[in-house]
């Protein structure tokens, strides 16, 4: 079992492993499916989520970071498996090639509708800190990346607005951009500014649900 530690500055502080990842479960057929992806020659990710009906909660399924493959070859790996295909959105305003590449192999990709990376990370933290996004516990690269995805700090010890290393977090990227298309409404901002506010002053595996 991997063990995560927290980093001064950390983005996602409201992550409570405890609560937010899961163990994998059979996804029910009805419930809907989602995919958000993130483009790299060498580091092309996506992550799936199965949306459960009449309630806001989100499971995170299942991961993908794989590099130097077609965009026809990542679209046969990414759906494989899968019951039906994903409603996937993925890319900068500027990766529209990718996005024409993956259509073209039998895989549209919508452009996500928050373009600013502030904004989308709000989305995911209100996600997080409302309970309605969780993490299957197999999906390791992505709980790796909420643990450390950060802020640099200043010679105070003082987090500020740059990301720590902010190229690498490609899953993370993925997460945001279909985010930022399930949770366009803003519930992130308010809880995210009042913990900095607070610090500044001061179909897959079966088994039960946790």
């Amino acid at each position: 079992r991997a063990i995560f530690t927290r980093p001064a500055g950390m983005i996602y502080d409201c992550f409570d492993e405890s609560k937010h990842k899961v163990r994998p479960f059979s996804i029910p057929d009805d419930w809907k499916r989602y995919m958000g992806q993130d483009y790299g020659g060498v580091n092309t990710a996506a992550v799936y989520i199965a949306a459960e009906p009449d309630s806001q909660r989100l499971y995170i399924y299942r991961e993908y970071h794989h590099g130097s493959r077609t965009a026809k070859e990542h679209k046969a790996a990414m759906l494989a498996g899968e019951p039906v295909r994903p409603l996937t959105y993925g890319g900068a305003k500027s990766e529209q090639q990718w996005r024409d590449e993956f259509a073209a192999a039998g895989l549209p990709v919508k452009e996500p509708p928050i373009s600013d990376v502030e904004v989308g990370i709000d989305r995911v933290y209100g996600a997080i800190k409302n309970d309605e996004l969780f993490v299957f516990d197999d999906c390791t690269g992505l709980l790796d990346e909420l643990m450390s995805y950060a802020r640099e700090l200043d010679e105070m010890g003082e987090p500020t607005e740059k990301i720590a290393d902010k190229n690498t977090f490609h899953l993370l990227d993925a997460l945001r951009y279909i985010i930022s298309y399930l949770r366009q409404e803003n519930k992130g901002v308010a809880a995210r500014q009042a913990h900095v506010r607070g610090r500044a002053g001061s179909g897959r595996k079966v088994t039960t649900r946790r």
